[in-house]
């Protein structure tokens, strides 16, 4: 299918719409970041920071979520940049809850974010109703930060959601990095700064300076692990679940190597 967009006697590509909503996406963070230089804006941004904090519990609430936003064309623009596709395993039944893990994280995360923060991959008619990993984001590397990573498997038991592993493979080659193996003085610098803010800073570029390359991401979510709610668990009962996660992982992405570009000697490796 082909995307595109015609006024009057002009008509974009699809490709051109699609960096228009690349950009779209991009623009929010870097307003954020340029504010930083102002003074005057300032301001705005405390009284952001003080809404952060009273409405800290929301993503536990559901959110904020806005229908109108979510169905923009111009994030369907994004998706055919690359372009993003989604892949289900299974059927989701609307009456229970799910809590997806998404991997890898990659140098900004776009296949999670085309297909959970926009429809663009019509992820609404599908489902009724780390940044240390980011330094291993480079094309070829199939390393994600998960032996030590635990919380997110509490919060499955705590709330009685099932787990279900998501992989997105080409994520890691939308951007090149620079070298930054572990023991470098890079790295050491990367890790110190990661330890002092929580961001991650990369050292990366694509097709244009922090353009993204354009190749195909193919999000595909696994089967649901089954959980049982379990209000106070125990470390035992997070140890064995979060083992069982990764071995679903493990599976999930054994089973769908070849099919998106890798080879049969390509395997994900656990840190």
């Amino acid at each position: 299918m082909r995307i595109g967009y015609k006024r009057g006697d002009i008509e974009f590509s699809h490709n051109k719409m699609g960096m228009v909503g690349f950009l779209s996406h991009k623009i929010t963070t870097l307003i954020l970041e340029f504010s930083k230089i102002f003074v005057l804006i300032w301001p705005l941004l405390l009284m952001y920071a003080i809404w952060l904090l009273y409405d800290w519990e929301s993503p536990q609430r559901g959110g904020h979520a806005s229908k109108w936003w979510q169905t923009m064309s111009i994030h369907r623009y994004f998706v055919q940049y690359f372009p993003v596709r989604l892949h289900t395993t299974t059927e989701f039944a609307k009456e229970k809850n799910y809590l997806i893990a998404a991997h890898p994280h990659g140098i900004m995360s776009m296949g999670a974010y085309a297909n959970f923060c926009t429809n663009g991959t019509n992820v609404m008619d599908k489902f009724p109703g780390g940044a240390e990993e980011a330094l291993e984001a480079r094309p070829g590397h199939n390393i994600l930060t998960l032996r030590h990573r635990k919380g997110f498997v509490k919060v499955a038991l705590q709330t009685g959601a099932q787990l279900v592993p998501m992989y997105s493979f080409g994520e890691n080659n939308l951007f090149y990095q620079a070298r930054n193996p572990k023991g470098s003085s890079l790295r050491k610098a990367q890790s110190f700064f990661k330890k002092m803010t929580g961001v991650s800073p990369a050292l990366y570029y694509g097709s244009f300076f922090f353009w993204p390359r354009q190749v195909p991401i193919d999000t595909v979510i696994g089967t649901p692990i089954d959980v049982k709610r379990t209000a106070n668990p125990s470390e035992e009962q997070i140890n064995d679940l979060h083992r069982k996660y990764i071995s679903r992982l493990i599976d999930l992405f054994e089973s769908n190597k070849t099919k998106f570009g890798l080879r049969e000697y390509d395997h994900l490796i656990i840190e």
